[in-house]
């Protein structure tokens, strides 16, 4: 059985049986017809099909990675090491607590996505970043050249070092400012 469960009513919200010859993979997307909450879901929900199903929902998501997202957990460890978490000089929040016998620590890091997360996302550059699929434009090749100047934006901003940010923060300030955008089109030959 998979279960959904709202942890602050402390209430199962819906549950779904596993049929004979499959896994949680194939039930989680059925449970989660949710709007405007926080989704976790433990390893085996690491999925970007579940994944863009809880965006697309409205919701937000929390998913644990572990080895069976190999170089998503490899870009973590890399990134998100205990010696390199405990010298962490970005926003960080922490919560403590003693859950029966054990104390528990999580510590919650604020900082831009590394390029590696981009890269690994679920198209995360054009959904999120360029709002791809917030556009409706439909008529005749309308959609396709649009895309294709979108990915030439990305890679423009993206070979673009003057400035370290991730995708949306770069274009908000070639946006606000003309120097800036005239080193992303000068990056490119383009002037």
């Amino acid at each position: 059985m998979v279960s959904a469960f709202a942890t602050a009513n402390e209430l199962v919200l819906g549950q779904i049986k596993i049929n004979d010859k499959s896994n949680e993979i194939t039930a989680i997307p059925e449970l989660l017809e949710i709007r405007g909450c926080l989704v976790t879901i433990d390893a085996m929900g690491c999925q970007r099909d579940i994944a863009k199903k809880i965006v697309d929902k409205g919701a937000d998501y929390l998913l644990a990675v572990k080895g069976n997202q190999g170089k998503l957990h490899e870009a973590f460890e890399n990134h998100f090491s205990v010696e390199k978490v405990n010298q962490w000089k970005c926003d960080t929040f922490r919560t403590e607590e003693k859950s029966h016998v054990r104390m528990v620590t999580r510590l919650h890091i604020v900082n831009d996505i590394f390029d590696e997360f981009v890269n690994l996302s679920f198209d995360w550059k054009m959904d999120v970043a360029m709002r791809e699929d917030d556009c409706r434009i439909r008529r005749g090749n309308a959609a396709e050249m649009l895309t294709g100047f979108r990915h030439m934006a990305v890679n423009m901003l993206n070979n673009t070092k003057t400035f370290k940010a991730g995708l949306k923060r770069k274009q908000k300030k070639a946006a606000m400012s003309t120097r800036y955008l005239s080193e992303v089109l000068a990056g490119c030959g383009v002037s």
